[in-house]
């Protein structure tokens, strides 16, 4: 009686050791997967980032030259208000001597025209203005997020050199501008993959151990089962 105790105790023990094994396994690669969500957003945002940085420059320069256009018509248009406005108020002079009311109608709705056309270039270059800030506000931001994003690249690359799993390759520490962001994710990614695919094998390795334990013990095939169903079963059986 001792003895079928005592093979009964080795067995739900090495079942139990099955369990913690897979435990250990699915954990670990629980935690690979979520660097290797990290790692693929830190290369994802640094290369929008880098593309962002990369067009401000020419945009810059096409609103600059935009901004020379608009103040050189505003400039004509101004002289151009300044011209009409004259001519109206020499016709309002001479309107009792020469100009009739359709001459000051005419100016009237020049000097109107004039005003409105100045107005409208003025109100653009308050808008380029305006996009100028943007512009200058959005590459400010962009590189506070470069640096908080080599910043978790960093974070990341200190807990993939903490595993036995991931190769050399993949423990290289990133650099910090854009580019190397983006250089370090790629061999980060590989070497998750690396890693990941060796912890499926090894937890099909440990499902396999639990399936022939359960099987030889409970009489019947249990291929895909898990190991903590197996082990479940395997301590209700021996239990009873």
């Amino acid at each position: 009686m001792e003895a079928v105790a005592a093979r009964s105790a080795s067995l739900i023990a090495l079942a139990a050791d099955l369990e913690r094994r897979d435990a250990l396994v699915a954990a670990e690669s629980a935690h690979l997967a979520g660097l290797a969500a990290r790692v693929d957003a830190v290369s994802r945002r640094a290369a929008e980032l880098d593309g962002l940085l990369g067009r401000i420059p020419g945009e810059r320069a096409s609103l600059d030259r935009l901004e020379a256009e608009l103040r050189s018509r505003h400039a004509r248009a101004v002289a151009e208000l300044d011209s009409v406005a004259e001519q109206v108020a020499e016709l309002e002079r001479e309107r009792a001597r020469q100009a009739g009311g359709a001459d000051r109608e005419r100016a009237a709705f020049e000097l109107r025209r004039a005003r409105a056309a100045a107005a409208d270039v003025a109100a653009q270059i308050d808008r380029l203005r305006q996009s100028h800030m943007d512009l200058g506000d959005a590459e400010t931001g962009a590189r506070v997020e470069a640096r908080a994003l080599a910043a978790e690249a960093v974070a990341v690359a200190d807990s993939l050199a903490a595993s036995t799993r991931i190769s050399e390759s993949g423990r290289v520490r990133p650099q910090a501008t854009l580019v190397g962001l983006v250089s370090w994710a790629a061999r980060a990614h590989a070497a998750l993959v690396v890693a990941r695919a060796q912890l499926d094998i090894d937890r099909d390795r440990l499902v396999r151990e639990a399936n022939e334990l359960g099987s030889v013990l409970l009489g019947e095939e249990l291929a895909g089962s898990s190991v903590a169903l197996v082990g479940r079963r395997v301590r209700t059986m021996l239990a009873g």
